[in-house]
């Protein structure tokens, strides 16, 4: 059985809700979130969310 972390790095998760889209940089290894973002829930929020991804904090 092949494991995640050993075929990369870094995970992308993205929850969408209602109101909001948050998409994160999650850590394979240290399993620690190394970038989010949040987005409002509307036409511009998902291009936004697809256009600019993630910022590193």
């Amino acid at each position: 059985m092949v494991v995640l972390a050993e075929l990369v790095d870094h995970v992308i998760g993205v929850d969408p809700d209602r109101d909001r889209v948050t998409a994160a940089v999650v850590s394979v290894t240290t399993q620690g979130e190394l970038a989010s973002e949040t987005f409002p829930a509307t036409r511009r929020g998902y291009g936004q969310a697809m256009g600019e991804g993630v910022h590193e904090r």
